[in-house]
């Protein structure tokens, strides 16, 4: 299911790339029946587009060659569900092209990215003075808070582009609890008024460890729901089903929004301008994940909604997930 799950990623992330630069993404339509691709069934892929596609991945958005691969080969397994004449994608051209991808990206090998850290968010908040703050550094500290100490990717939580349909985190999907045992949820009015509150519940609706798409939580406690309320008093009043996290006017944040944020800030804090390139959106889950590095492996993987040891990438190594959070919230 997994695979099939990043196969129709392929097949959509190639469709929206021809749609945004008015290509042709298929052939024909001719239905073959029932199919377990997200089209249900039925197009021959326009070959010079996926040339395009494929050189767009590496040279302007700067994918690693494992993960065009992967877009590759599910391109590939539509071609052959669907009896492509003449298979163009099982072509030696296009071998030639893929092992070139590969050859080039052994020789220039790529820049780590650089973890977010929550000492590094706790520095942004001490240089700023909480009553001065404009409504963009309260935005800012919001979807840092989240990002880190929710272990979230930018793409968790925040809009990928500004024609993504669907809210990532909406307002109704957090929900603020008081730190006693087994309480109710405290209405967010109550919490814009000034009630007690220990931690939030974020409802996630899809996320990368999600991939049959059933829906997770993430926790914030301390200083990290803080900044979320304190954000939330400033925000525009709008529906519950709209994103949580907007900008002043009202639009959505994005990803394309949020990484140059995140560059300004750390700037602001003495990052060299050369390292700054290195913080993506991903460097906010990064960070989180080191910052609880000394924590057992079991530990670790529940607050990162890890099913794998894939966290291991990020360092050598909640009682519950609420532990974990107020750990990460904690104040200096």
């Amino acid at each position: 299911m997994n695979t099939w799950h990043s196969y129709n990623n392929a097949l959509k992330a190639y469709t929206t790339w021809c749609e945004s630069h008015e290509r042709t993404a298929f052939e024909s339509i001719v239905r073959r029946g029932k199919s377990r691709w997200l089209r249900g069934g039925g197009c021959d892929l326009h070959f010079p587009s996926v040339r395009q596609w494929i050189a767009a991945l590496y040279g302007e958005q700067h994918l690693a060659a494992s993960t065009i691969q992967l877009y590759f080969t599910a391109l590939k397994r539509y071609e052959a569900d669907h009896e492509t004449p003449q298979a163009p994608l099982h072509s030696k051209r296009m071998r030639d092209v893929m092992e070139g991808i590969r050859r080039k990206d052994m020789a220039h090998p790529r820049t780590p990215k650089l973890p977010f850290t929550i000492d590094q968010l706790q520095r942004m908040v001490a240089n700023s003075d909480r009553r001065s703050r404009t409504y963009k550094e309260r935005l800012f500290l919001a979807a840092a808070a989240i990002g880190v100490g929710g272990l979230l990717r930018a793409d968790d939580f925040v809009y990928t582009n500004p024609r993504q349909c669907k809210d990532p985190l909406t307002l109704k999907d957090v929900a603020f609890f008081s730190d006693e045992e087994k309480a109710s949820a405290v209405p967010l009015p109550r919490v814009l008024g000034g009630a007690a509150v220990g931690y939030c519940v974020l409802k996630l609706k899809r996320s990368k460890t999600d991939q049959a798409r059933k829906g997770d939580v993430a926790v914030l406690a301390g200083s990290h729901t803080e900044l979320l309320v304190d954000f939330l008093r400033v925000r525009p009043e709008t529906s519950a089903e709209t994103s949580l996290l907007v900008q002043e006017d009202g639009s959505r944040l994005t990803r394309t929004d949020l990484v140059p944020m995140l560059r300004e800030h750390l700037a602001a804090i003495g990052v060299p301008p050369v390292e700054l390139p290195q913080y993506t959106g991903h460097s906010f889950r990064r960070g989180g994940a080191e910052s609880i590095q000394n924590e057992s492996a079991e530990v670790i993987k529940d607050a990162g909604r890890w099913r794998s040891d894939a966290h291991l990438r990020y360092h050598s190594a909640l009682t519950r997930r609420l532990d974990t959070a107020r750990r990460l919230g904690r104040r200096e």
